[in-house]
């Protein structure tokens, strides 16, 4: 028997959300703002924190952007491990030398001018920079989902 608060991680939660995997910051289930609602375009972090914002404002009290550690989950847990079909994070490299795989962070892990800059992760090969606030990137919001367990 399956309980009915048990998911699998891609799967679209009834409000539209996508299970995420563990964070690793706060040890409970993400889910993933859908990629239909998410900001559309390359954002600043600004912007991104903004809409993050806009989401609390709707009723998804914890949106946030992830953390470092939460953006590095999704990419090896949903992307990597092939759950992004709902998920739809974008993994394919443009031309013309603008990566349409970066995804903002909430933060960067440096000291020295955090103020300045954030985190961003390749969607596309995983790899993580540091990249000013005002640079460009994509924007997809994280919640925890209290109550939800993985199977």
């Amino acid at each position: 028997m399956t309980q009915a608060n048990a998911y699998k991680i891609g799967d679209v939660l009834p409000d539209g959300w996508v299970v995420g995997p563990i964070s690793p910051d706060t040890g409970i289930v993400m889910a993933i703002e859908p990629e239909s609602s998410a900001l559309q375009g390359y954002k600043t972090w600004y912007q991104g924190k903004k809409h993050a914002d806009a989401l609390q404002g709707q009723g998804h009290v914890n949106a946030r952007l992830p953390a470092p550690k939460e953006l590095n989950a999704l990419f090896n847990d949903v992307v990597k491990a092939g759950h992004n079909q709902h998920a739809q994070f974008n993994t394919k490299l443009s031309f013309f030398g603008k990566s349409s795989t970066l995804y903002w962070a909430s933060s960067a892990p440096v000291l020295l001018l955090r103020s300045l800059f954030a985190r961003v992760q390749y969607f596309g090969k995983g790899g993580v920079a540091d990249v000013l606030k005002l640079d460009t990137a994509n924007v997809r919001c994280v919640r925890d989902e209290a109550g939800l367990t993985l199977t």
